[in-house]
Order: C-alpha cells, then sequence, then structure tokens
C-alpha cells in the first residue's frame, strides 16, 4: 500500500463511531490527548511521534480508536507522513502539551488501559546527618504515582543496615516512614529544593533488587564491583552467606567490619 493511498478515505472514530470525520486526530476523543494546537510542516515529525503512539497503546490494549468506513481498523504502522499531512491547517480549541508533558500523559494512559499502576522510583540522598546511625543516609521508594503514594521502600544505613516497608503508613515492614513523606508524596523538584537531600530516579530493576536483598538474610558486604558506564551506577557483588537478623553481616564479614571501622561496628 502507498504512502498516499493509506491517507485516502475517511474514518470513523471508536467508541464515539464519528461516521463523516475528515480530519480524525482533531475530534476531541483523539486531540485532547495529543496536545497540538495546530498541524504545520513545523510539528509534522512530532505530531507523527504522538500519533503513532498514543493510538498504539490502544491498539496494544485491543481498543483501537480508529477504523475506516468499510470496519477495517486502522493500524500504527499505516499511520504516515501523508496522514499527517491531510492534517496540515487544521486547528483545535483545546489544550497544548510539551513533548516531555505528552510523554508523561502517555503513561497516564497507560496505567488506565491495563489497570496497572503507574509505578516510579526515586533514590533520595539525605546531606550532613548529625546522628548518622540513627537517620537513613539514602530511602529508594516506589511510589504509585495515580495516587501520590508510597507503595514500598528501602532505607540504608551508614553501617549497612537496610529496613524495609511496603504499602506505607498502614503497611508492614520495620522502616519508618517518618524519615521521608509516604503521602501526598512530592516531586522531585521539591525534595531537591530542601537544603540537605538530593532527589533522582532510579530504575525499576535497581530498586526490586535492593528490595529483595532488604528482605532477605544474606550478608550485605560487597566483595567485588563491576564498573558500569559513567551514567550508570557501578554493579555490586555481595557476599550470599546468611547473617544474623539484627546485623548488616555475616558472622565472617561482621569480624572485619570490627577490625576496619570500630565506630561504626563497636564490639559487642
Amino acid at each position: 500500500m502507498s504512502e498516499t493511498s493509506r491517507a485516502d478515505g475517511d474514518y470513523s472514530l471508536l467508541p464515539v463511531m464519528e461516521t463523516s470525520t475528515a480530519y480524525p486526530l482533531t475530534h476531541y476523543t483523539i486531540g485532547v490527548h495529543l496536545g497540538l494546537k495546530e498541524f504545520t510542516e513545523d510539528n509534522a515529525t512530532e505530531a507523527l511521534r504522538r500519533t503513532r503512539a498514543f493510538l498504539g497503546l490502544h491498539e496494544e490494549a485491543g481498543k483501537p480508536l480508529l477504523s475506516r468506513q468499510d470496519g477495517s481498523p486502522l493500524l500504527v504502522q499505516q499511520v504516515d507522513k501523508a496522514f499527517i499531512r491531510r492534517h496540515f491547517g487544521q486547528k483545535m480549541s483545546f489544550g497544548i502539551r510539551t513533548p516531555d508533558e505528552f510523554d508523561e500523559h502517555l503513561l497516564n494512559i497507560r496505567s488506565s488501559l491495563t489497570g496497572v499502576p503507574r509505578r516510579s522510583y526515586r533514590r533520595i540522598t539525605f546531606l550532613g546527618l548529625a546522628r548518622p546511625n540513627q537517620h537513613p543516609f539514602q530511602i529508594f521508594q516506589e511510589i504509585d504515582d495515580r495516587y501520590r503514594s508510597e507503595a514500598r521502600r528501602v532505607e540504608i544505613y551508614t553501617d549497612g543496615t537496610l529496613l524495609w516497608r511496603e504499602e506505607g503508613y498502614h503497611g508492614v515492614g520495620p522502616a519508618e516512614i517518618e524519615h521521608t513523606e509516604s503521602e501526598d508524596v512530592p516531586g522531585l523538584g521539591i525534595i531537591n529544593d530542601r537544603t540537605n537531600q538530593r532527589a533522582e530516579s532510579v530504575s525499576a530493576a535497581e530498586f526490586a533488587a535492593l528490595f529483595e536483598r532488604a528482605k532477605g538474610l544474606t550478608c550485605g558486604w560487597i566483595v567485588d564491583c563491576e564498573p558500569s558506564a559513567d551514567e550508570q551506577p557501578s554493579t555490586a557483588i555481595y557476599c550470599e552467606e546468611s547473617r544474623p537478623e539484627d546485623e548488616p553481616f555475616c558472622g565472617h564479614h561482621m569480624r572485619s567490619a570490627r577490625l576496619m571501622f570500630p565506630a561504626l561496628y563497636p564490639a559487642a
């Protein structure tokens, strides 16, 4: 099928079933989500990216938004520059979104379509702690972005202790929720405006590995470290021996810790 022929003909919008929609991307059902004020030569590439991404989510979920007049679905692979050019000059009366705002909005749409709560992951580092053994120097959080509430966390102390918690204030786990918000969780920018805190995003995989280690009873002593790319943290390899529930390391490495860092690990 040629690029031009793909753009021929009118389309139906599902589920509203418009029967004569010459410019389907300007219809409220789609246009309000794309966040474009007008289709022009300057935004053709971005309009194509957004259209493919938005329609693709619905196609993956088995809920296509567009079909041709003959009832056949308009597949994402058929959405091309010719389809976008057909809309040139068309203006809309609803809001505009920057590329970053559109990408953020797309994550919310995916969550709504799949029913899977959207999650984000962060690391908060506390600077200049007066009593480091009584306050975590880092907290990792898994955030339910729909409700801005904490789903899980790991607290890391300077002596290697890892404490965990699930489901916020009313959940379970030994971590103390008072050290940072678990409800109405602020954005990273707000945290970074605080004088003694720094926050950044981390991957779901990094959080999952840390949470699994926090809940387990294996030694937290780093026995090797594999350097990776500059923009990624090094991959630490930990001792796999079991440890007592109230100690961060196995017996062998606790003896090493007390010899090397007597202030942090006083003799029992």
